[in-house]
């Protein structure tokens, strides 16, 4: 089964799923930590809710979860 990334946009609600699939969840795990790491303002990892966070230089934050 492919997996894939979800961005969801905090402020916006916006959903967005990514167009690349990943054959195995650590190659997806591993993405969804890097496009945390791109976000300019700050990110990290909710353990308690095994989500990733990312935010951006105006304070806009977007939680970043694999989808299977």
């Amino acid at each position: 089964m492919p997996f894939q990334i979800v961005e969801i946009d905090l402020e916006s609600r916006e959903r967005c799923v990514s167009t690349v699939s990943f054959a195995t969840r650590e190659e997806a795990v591993r993405h969804a930590s890097e496009c945390a790491a791109a976000f300019e303002g700050g990110h990290g990892y909710d353990e308690k809710k095994g989500i990733w966070w990312g935010k951006d230089l105006d304070g806009h934050t977007s939680h970043i979860f694999v989808d299977d």
